[in-house]
């Protein structure tokens, strides 16, 4: 999901661009119904998510010397449903100030250069905090059990294979037989998709199928481009890469927390993690109160919340302990 926003008519007549570098920017790595459960609004606080509860009912036999009746003689079952209000309190709000005199040595529409620069911040600021709100998840356990550990000399592909199965076996305590495969997302290092793409990963020396992974440099080779960082499929689970600067980010929203180093990739099911994003209808523009030039005041919120912590399987780096409690601090409110 990339954001764009169209802005207000207050004085954006800037001439045309000849052609100016834009920053590089990956757009949110977490999928809707893949990596979180996500609900986006215009201009919102907070967002009522809503889940049901599985149901409790027990098979009968009919003629048995209990409840074995015609009618079921227990009492009538109520659906349940689980609803939680999810607070959007992380907020990016930092106005950009472009110069008049800035326009004029530019030739350039820095309106919408602003503005592009504004949706890669605030992507880069959701990826690198649900990354750390699912790491927390895992690190509140303050234990190895819901993680991978890679071994000495690592098979890649086997551990990929090991955290998809935890996934499998669901999360009892809550009512989850399982977590359905096609509602997996897997993030990983860029380290971790060149492993995957060597004599310790999906490679196999010699068949067609890998000379092809390894020409087209995807670990499925016939994978379909599905936005940025997208790298294919691997037993029918997206694979995205997050680059080194957001799980830096990560770390400093989780505290600069070493816990953050040792993960090499992060196995997650959707219905694990709920977010909400709230958008505003467009960036406001506004004579800048620092001189001559416009300001670009622009208004994001989200929130993030992990229900299901076994839905969130790391896979961690040979040699890693037990982890250590995190706690997730915005970095503007430090």
């Amino acid at each position: 999901m990339a954001f764009i926003y169209n802005v207000n008519d207050t004085a954006t007549q800037v001439l045309a661009a000849k052609q100016i570098k834009e920053n590089m920017f990956v757009e949110l790595l977490h999928r809707n119904g893949k990596g979180v459960t996500e609900t986006v609004e215009t201009n919102a606080s907070t967002v009522r998510m809503l889940k049901y509860k599985p149901l409790s009912g027990d098979a009968r036999t009919l003629g048995a010397s209990k409840n074995g009746a015609f009618f079921n003689g227990a009492e009538a079952e109520v659906g349940q449903v689980s609803e939680y209000d999810l607070n959007l309190l992380h907020l990016y709000d930092r106005n950009l100030d472009i110069p008049e005199v800035q326009q004029d040595m530019c030739p350039a529409n820095l309106f919408d250069a602003g503005t592009k620069n504004i949706a890669g911040r605030v992507s880069t600021e959701i990826n690198a905090s649900t990354l750390a709100y699912q790491i927390k998840a895992y690190a509140d356990a303050k234990s190895l059990d819901n993680a991978v550990v890679l071994d000495a000399e690592p098979n890649y592909y086997s551990a990929f294979l090991d955290a998809s199965t935890r996934l499998d076996d669901g999360d009892a305590d809550n009512g989850i037989q399982t977590f359905p495969v096609e509602e997996r997302e897997f993030i990983c290092r860029p380290s971790f998709r060149r492993n995957l793409m060597t004599g310790n990963g999906v490679i196999v020396g010699g068949s067609n199928f890998a000379q092809s992974m390894l020409a087209k440099g995807g670990v499925d080779p016939d994978a379909k481009k599905d936005g940025s960082m997208y790298v294919g499929e691997i037993d029918l689970i997206p694979v995205y890469i997050a680059p080194k600067p957001i799980w830096d980010r990560a770390k400093t929203w989780a505290g600069s927390s070493a816990v953050v180093d040792t993960i090499q990739g992060i196995m997650m099911a959707a219905s694990a993690t709920d977010r909400g994003i709230s958008t505003q209808d467009y960036v406001k523009i506004i004579d800048s109160p620092s001189g001559a030039g416009k300001r670009l005041q622009p208004k994001v919120r989200w929130g993030v919340n992990v229900c299901y912590a076994k839905g969130i399987v790391p896979i961690v780096a040979n040699g890693t302990t037990a982890p250590t409690v995190i706690t997730i601090t915005a970095p503007g409110s430090v």
